[in-house]
Order: structure tokens, then sequence, then C-alpha cells
């Protein structure tokens, strides 16, 4: 290749390509279209929605092709803040998150297993951590409930409309102590 006062031919060519594709990057970003494509794209394959369901407003991103909701945003605050959201895996929910204002966020987790069989973990008294599961049938009915009290799993047992649980054969009332997380009435 020919050199042209001093640059090499195969530099000139590789210098006007790069101008080029400088240019029509630019272009693209600077007229929006490559933006809008995208865009576009992203719009045949989800949609957003408004949501109404018993007490509850929200916004919901829904899959085009099933129709079922992604994600949903829960305004039940009075001033219109966002209050809950819900992720969804294969049209289920599985994942919850609670805001409630000057608390540490409510998260509940769903584990789904054979023949619509679910377990839900929450974090009832805001401590940061599981401190609750119920397990459902395949009927929906709760089959078991469990609290986590002094680094163990035990069973829920709903007594005089009192949830408490039995430790050494003795029944003792549940509550929440400052950190949120369950704690017993001394008989």
């Amino acid at each position: 290749m020919k050199t042209v006062k001093g640059i090499p031919g195969w530099a000139l060519i590789l210098g006007l390509l790069l101008l080029a594709n400088f240019l029509w990057y630019s272009f693209a970003w600077y007229s929006g279209w490559y933006e809008n494509a995208n865009l576009r794209a992203a719009a045949k394959q989800i949609r957003v929605i408004a949501v109404h369901t018993n007490d509850l407003d929200g916004v919901a991103i829904m899959d085009i092709s099933t129709g079922k909701p992604l994600w949903i945003q829960w305004n039940t605050g009075r001033n219109g803040s966002p209050r809950a959201i819900s992720y969804f895996f294969d049209s289920k929910d599985v994942f919850d998150l609670t805001l409630v204002k000057s608390r540490q966020p409510k998260y509940g987790v769903y584990f789904y297993g054979p023949a619509k069989k679910v377990t839900w973990w929450l974090d009832r008294g805001d401590s940061g951590t599981f401190t609750e599961r119920i397990f459902y049938d395949t009927n929906g009915v709760p089959s078991k409930h469990e609290v986590w009290y002094d680094n163990t799993w035990y069973p829920v047992d709903r007594t005089n409309e009192h949830n408490g649980i039995i430790i050494n054969g003795q029944w003792h009332q549940l509550s929440f102590d400052t950190n949120g997380m369950w704690t017993i009435e001394v008989p």
C-alpha cells in the first residue's frame, strides 16, 4: 500500500473506518434511535399495567407471552408510597418485601414443593432474619406453623386465642422482644 505524507495506507483506511463508526454511534446516540430500538424490543416482551385487588392498588410488570406477573409494586399507604413489592417466578409469588416507614423491611419467601405444597418463611418481627414458617398442604390449608425461638424451630400451639409453644411439657405464650425475635412469657 502507498503512504500519504508518511501515513501507511492501511492506517489511513483504519482511521477512516473508526471515524465512520464513531460518527454512526454519535448519530444513533444523539437521535435516540438505538435506545428506542431497545425499548421497542422490550415492549414486545413485557407490559406495565395498573392492578387492583381487594384494598390494594399497584403497578405490575407482566410477561406478554403468558399474561402472568413478573413483579408488582403494591401501594397501600395513604400517601401512595410503595408499601409492598412482590416478585414472581413461573407465575408464582416467590418473594415479598414489605416496607413500613421507620422500620426494617419485612420479607417473606415462598418455597414450592410437589403437588402445590408451599412453605412460607417470614420475618414477622422485623428482626432481619426469618422468625416464622408456615407449611401449607396441597389444598392451601396450613398444616404446620413454627416459630424460631432459642435457636430452634418450635411448633406453634394455639390455646385460648393465643399462640404459644410447649417447652419441657409446659405451654408458654409468644410475644416479640425489642429486637423483633420471638420470646415467651415466664409463667
